[in-house]
């Protein structure tokens, strides 16, 4: 049901709103190996989940912490000065109301009960307000604590959730910090590709996480006591904690896979499993990895038939689906040494001696 103009200060609108609370509202939790249903002790098992999640593993007097901090001094200077005077300059109100615009419709409010709804009408009373909000944020560096304060909403990841592990977690922040952060964003997507290596960088245009991370290896014990090895570290230095009930190995072709050491479940040979639709697995039939080919070039092809294109756009369509991903093609003339090129430097770096 959708809530619109026509449910104000009616009885269909505060059924829909008692429904949705009582929906939300988290009746039974399964914490610590007990059923938890009173409502004090179930806020207290997801504070005190929630505190261990988002808990910071380092300290800033550790010894790697001061190292990096130590290298920074040693960095060279990228931007000019011309670029690092626009970057640091003050906050103009023709930024606040693009940054206002930018932010997305139907959004829930933070504690201040603000939307960008609310905002927009009222901007010739608000926008000399919220600029100089945001400068004083910008000149003194440093935000308020309320500002930087959200409320949380758990979000069910499954249909019955009853471990506070089913629930996600959502921050709903305050819109002058909405504000700042994508004026903060703004400012640094000019730039951003020149100081930090692509690679590096989130959010590329067209690019997105449609499957979980894969680390292909060889199925040696070795390469996964590696892979575990370097796990541990990446999670101590972002403060990610991974799920390894939910990682799995898979085999594609390994000889010994039951004796291959993991903690969490294993996958077989004949249960073939998709990365970006393409099926991998050793009992994959020739026909079913052609046929994956083959709906990438249809879904190149039907632009042939769009009546609104050119001829000479038309007759380029094939010869771009040859060329590499990074050109927006497909990579199909490359695509055999551009695997056995990743795989090899994979093996040789996930196998080489560390170097004391």
């Amino acid at each position: 049901m959708e809530v619109n103009d026509l449910h104000a200060n009616s009885k269909c609108f505060f059924d829909f709103l008692r429904a949705k609370c009582a929906n939300a509202a988290i009746s039974s939790l399964e914490f610590n190996g007990q059923i938890v249903q009173d409502g004090n002790s179930i806020a207290h098992a997801c504070t005190e989940y929630f505190e261990k999640l988002f808990a910071a593993s380092f300290s800033t007097s550790d010894a790697w912490f001061t190292a990096i901090q130590d290298s920074l001094s040693y960095t060279p200077q990228i931007i000019d000065s011309r670029t690092a005077d626009n970057c640091e300059k003050f906050i103009t109100e023709e930024e606040v109301l693009m940054a206002l615009q930018s932010l997305k419709n139907g959004k829930a409010p933070g504690l201040d009960g603000f939307t960008k709804e609310f905002v927009m009408p009222f901007w010739p009373s608000l926008k000399t307000l919220i600029l100089d909000a945001c400068n004083e944020i910008w000149s003194c560096q440093k935000m308020p604590f309320s500002f930087k304060q959200g409320k949380i909403k758990l979000i069910p990841k499954v249909e019955i959730p009853k471990k506070i592990g089913d629930w996600r977690p959502i921050t709903m922040k305050n819109i002058i910090h909405k504000i700042f952060a994508k004026i903060f964003a703004m400012r640094l997507k000019p730039i951003i590709h020149t100081v930090v290596h692509p690679s590096q960088i989130g959010s590329h245009v067209g690019v997105g996480f449609v499957d979980d991370t894969f680390i292909f290896a060889k199925a040696e014990a070795r390469n996964v006591q590696n892979i575990l090895a370097c796990l541990d570290p990446f999670s101590e230095a972002s403060s990610l904690c991974i799920n390894m009930g939910k990682s799995v190995l898979i085999n594609i072709s390994a000889r010994h896979f039951e004796s291959l050491p993991w903690y969490g479940p294993k996958v077989d040979t004949g249960t073939a499993f998709r990365h970006l639709g393409y099926p991998l697995d050793i009992n994959v039939p020739i026909k079913d990895k052609i046929c994956w080919v083959l709906c990438k070039v249809r879904a190149k092809m039907e632009l042939w038939q769009a009546s609104q294109w050119p001829l000479h756009i038309r007759i380029r369509i094939p010869g771009g689906m040859c060329q590499p991903k990074t050109r927006g093609g497909l990579g199909i003339l490359y695509l055999h040494a551009h695997i056995m090129e990743r795989r090899a430097a994979f093996i040789m770096r996930i196998t080489s001696p560390s170097v004391d």
